[in-house]
């Protein structure tokens, strides 16, 4: 039983992964895509810029999707702040306004790929439910870091039904030991998480 229990933990696990990277890519290449569109034909410049983005995306995806494949799921691989600096960087390139207030925090390895997936999923609900701007703070409060991910939109009531990626993200933080919440605010929707802060390596004691 608890056998068979571990599996169904691991087949969760990495149905969870493959359905935030894979579910990212997918809504920023369709947002790059329609902007494209629209601007085929006055600029043609630009939607070739987009068209390249779509090519990038689409190639990090499929590279994502190998790792996933080749370590099991799951892996602990990736999550740092370079990692969200680009992922800014691709919801830019689809046209959406994004600022980034970024502390770096030294966290475990499964820590910092936590709060990579709790951004990466609140970024892509944020893409799929609105069109203002995103605010993503990351910052240490003592022994925790607090991830923040607030999107400018109107009527955000709909958005607080807990979906795959809702329930994905909650998860991510449990598991950590850290608490999340989401839900409506003043000016749109906000995905708070806390993680406690572990460092990767213990740092050596001075005499």
């Amino acid at each position: 039983m608890m056998a068979e229990r571990a599996v169904q933990d691991e087949r969760i696990r990495w149905a969870r992964d493959l359905h935030d990277a894979v579910g990212h890519a997918v809504n920023v290449m369709v947002m790059q895509a329609g902007v494209a569109r629209r601007v085929f034909t006055e600029n043609p410049g630009f939607a070739q810029e987009a068209l390249r983005h779509i090519e990038t995306v689409g190639r990090q995806a499929l590279d994502e999707l190998d790792r996933l494949l080749r370590s099991g799921g799951g892996s602990d691989d990736g999550g740092t702040a370079e990692d969200l600096v680009a992922l800014a960087e691709r919801v830019r390139s689809a046209g959406r306004e994004v600022d980034l207030n970024l502390t770096p925090v030294p966290l475990s390895p499964s820590a910092s790929r936590a709060l990579y997936r709790i951004v990466q999923e609140a970024v892509t609900n944020a893409l799929k439910h609105g069109d203002g701007r995103i605010r993503i703070t990351v910052r240490p409060d003592g022994e925790r870091v607090i991830v923040d991910v607030h999107n400018s939109v109107e009527g955000v009531s709909a958005l607080a039904a807990p979906g795959r990626g809702m329930i994905n993200m909650r998860e991510r933080a449990r598991l950590e030991g850290g608490d999340f919440e989401a839900g409506p605010v003043a000016g749109g929707f906000r995905v708070r998480a806390t993680l406690p802060i572990r460092r990767r390596v213990e740092e050596p004691v001075t005499p």
